[in-house]
């Protein structure tokens, strides 16, 4: 996969977060170029490959601080964050083989998170990258993304749709923020 700036690819004006999905959490939007394979219900609304329900997992990070785990990007309570140690960058890596297994024709076309409240500690710009096992030396880069300042959702489409079955293991790298000396998901 080839890498891409973000400008070109940052979503823009109001941004449907698929139902269920806490506001302040990771959603990875996927869809299907597999039409016949869908259910007619389904069909052309976004899926959220982040939700638990996909058995999505956070395979290992940089660093976290004490009750702040990053498995808390994942979890239903909107008061439970990631929060790291100082220094950058930090990353994460979601194990998402189950979701694969499960929907290995459909694509990730989009990802995004939101940030309830304008800290320094937001994740400004973030490296995307993805494997097929969760060892660093197996990461291809896809692509950096810049966030804008504030709250609400960062939401960012893909230049290539990254294929579920393909690509089981996916790290966030936040390589800057708005100043803070930690991150904050």
């Amino acid at each position: 996969m080839s890498g891409t700036t973000d400008e070109n690819h940052r979503v823009g004006g109001n941004v449907n977060v698929p139902r269920g999905i806490p506001s302040d959490k990771l959603v990875f939007n996927g869809s299907s170029d597999v039409v016949g394979e869908q259910e007619e219900e389904t069909r052309g609304k976004a899926t959220n490959y982040a939700d638990p329900v996909y058995n999505v997992a956070v395979s290992d990070c940089s660093s976290c601080c004490p009750g702040c785990e990053p498995a808390n990007v994942l979890s239903d309570d909107t008061q439970q964050l990631w929060l790291t140690h100082e220094g950058l960058p930090q990353h994460f890596t979601l194990d998402m083989t189950t979701a694969g297994a499960l929907h290995p024709k459909e694509n990730i076309v989009a990802f995004g998170w939101y940030c309830w409240h304008s800290y320094t500690t937001n994740p400004k710009r973030v490296e995307v990258s993805v494997g097929d096992s969760s060892f660093a030396e197996h990461f291809e880069f896809v692509g950096t993304f810049t966030a804008s300042a504030g709250a609400g959702l960062q939401h960012f489409s893909f230049k290539t749709p990254l294929n579920l079955g393909k690509t089981p293991y996916v790290r966030l790298t936040v390589l800057e923020n708005f100043g803070g000396e930690q991150v904050y998901i």
